[in-house]
């Protein structure tokens, strides 16, 4: 008699139909009371959040307005859910429901894909309480939507990983491609898809070409079909403009070296001009104190010449240029960018390592010493007219409490070390034993670190700074952490048991 403990059971000969069946149900109450919990009030009855206290967050009205700066996943999102239930108010609960079912799914694979039933609750339980902390569900913001999507892929990769099968890899991709469809700069993601292959590379020696397609087809017909429904959402606009170039265009304005840029003399002309506006900007960043100030103020200066210095000082001679030059100002400005980059990348990676850097420290949950030197660092972009009365990238935070500040100083490094861990963890089974020696537990460790470390390099490389992208990871820096727990303690027992 086949009972439905049966159908889902969780990891192959030798697992007990109770075990699975926990396995299934225990995480599966977990995402009731999650959603339950958080229903009333998504953003969760005035306690702290991240972001405020109102869905509507500094970013969100460019996803709801048309906004050609945007990709067209999460916009497209939100017109669905609004048009299937009715206001933009519903969007956080269905955001949280989504969110509840990913991680979900993601616990009850990993169980099933390492035979290890009480991870699956493990797992759930540790990703529901990051996501409790960070409450991104209950907010207009793309995270809101990346990240369940990026859970959904780990946990299909998990199953993948434990027992290579096209259609599971197909999923995967799928999923992994809605997410970067919703944040571009998720695309550095993709790194976990050589990872995945070099690990079950063995063990699909027969189908290679058809797992290979199953992971790249879904991912192109992501990418293709954003791109369509952009056009369609902004059909009045002749070419879609990449803000990328614009981030770089900034990053090679603050870079401490001179770039050696090849360029013909009117570009080199002008990107000399452009240096020299932005040599204040460079001064104070150089003033700073501490790697922490360096950062916020790199931050700054880096918002203020992708807003208020480009559109005063930069697009007229770019726009005149381009013209001239039959192409467009946002190109002409990656041109010179990359060139800049080219010549200099020492500079470049100093910045972002320094951004990178940043980002694993979760370095805006600070004390009240650095809240005092920030405050201080900040002043003196006071005195640069052009800046004076242009936005924050981000509301100032209030300072941590000391032993807060040093608790996350601590799990932040601890974290680094681990993802660190995890990825060496796999490379060293793989090498020394195989495709067979690394189990799905420990794959789903690295490829989760894998994710992060691509996203982070990602954000550090080309964009500026936020601590909302480090907080939309800490649910897969979880993952991570339970999973190579996981294998850890299996390993110790496996060795216990050979003694």
């Amino acid at each position: 008699m086949t009972t439905l403990a049966a159908r889902i059971r969780g990891g192959g000969a030798g697992s007990r139909p109770v075990d699975a069946a926990l396995a299934f149900w225990l995480p599966g109450a977990m995402a009731a009371g999650y959603v339950v919990w958080f229903w009333s009030n998504p953003i969760g009855g005035g306690a702290w959040s991240p972001f405020g206290d109102s869905p509507i967050h500094g970013e969100s009205e460019s996803y709801l307005l048309p906004n050609r700066h945007r990709p067209a996943g999460y916009p497209l999102f939100l017109r669905a859910a609004i048009a299937g239930f009715g206001s933009v108010e519903a969007v956080p609960r269905v955001q949280l429901a989504l969110t509840a079912a990913a991680a979900w799914l993601l616990g009850w694979s990993a169980g099933r894909a390492a035979r290890a039933p009480w991870l699956a609750s493990a797992l759930a339980a540790a990703a529901f309480a990051a996501f409790a902390v960070v409450r991104l569900h209950a907010y207009i913001l793309s995270e809101a939507m990346f990240l369940p999507l990026l859970c959904a892929a780990l946990g299909l990769l998990a199953l993948t990983a434990a027992r290579p099968a096209a259609r599971t890899a197909c999923a995967a991709a799928l999923a992994c491609g809605l997410a970067i469809a919703m944040r571009p700069g998720g695309v550095g993601m993709l790194a976990v898809w050589p990872a995945l292959l070099w690990l079950v590379w063995g063990r699909i020696a027969a189908r290679r070409l058809r797992f290979m397609a199953a992971i790249a087809v879904p991912l192109a017909l992501c990418f293709l079909a954003e791109g369509a429904v952009w056009r369609a959402f902004h059909p009045d606009i002749a070419e879609r403009p990449n803000i990328a170039n614009r981030m770089l265009f900034s990053k090679v304005l603050l870079m401490e070296p001179e770039p050696a840029a090849a360029l013909d003399a009117e570009l080199a002309g002008f990107f000399a001009e452009a240096r020299s506006r932005a040599a204040p900007l460079r001064a104070v960043v150089a003033g700073a104190p501490d790697w922490r100030t360096r950062t916020f103020l790199l931050e700054r200066a880096q918002h203020g010449l992708t807003q208020p210095f480009w559109r005063s000082e930069f697009r007229p001679w770019l726009k005149a240029a381009a013209a001239r030059r039959g192409t467009t100002p946002n190109r002409l400005a990656g041109v010179i960018a990359r060139a800049a980059l080219l010549g200099a990348p020492l500079g470049w990676m100093e910045n972002a390592g320094l951004q990178y850097r940043a980002l694993w420290s979760n370095y805006a949950i600070y004390d009240a010493d650095t809240a005092r030197r920030r405050v201080d660092g900040l002043a003196r972009f006071d005195d640069i007219p052009t800046l004076r009365n242009s936005p924050m990238p981000g509301r100032p935070r209030d300072p941590a409490p000391g032993p807060v500040a040093a608790l996350n100083a601590a799990g932040a490094w601890a974290s680094f070390l681990l993802s660190l861990a995890a990825i060496a963890a796999a490379a060293w089974r793989r090498t020394r034993a195989g495709a067979d020696g690394v189990d799905a537990a420990l794959a789903l460790a690295a490829l989760s670190a894998l994710a992060v470390h691509g996203y982070f390099a990602t954000c550090a490389l080309i964009n500026y700074v936020h601590l909302r992208y480090s907080v939309a990871t800490w649910p897969i820096q979880a993952v991570y952490c339970v999973s190579l727990a996981a294998w850890a303690l299996r390993a110790a027992r496996r060795r216990a048991g050979a003694a």
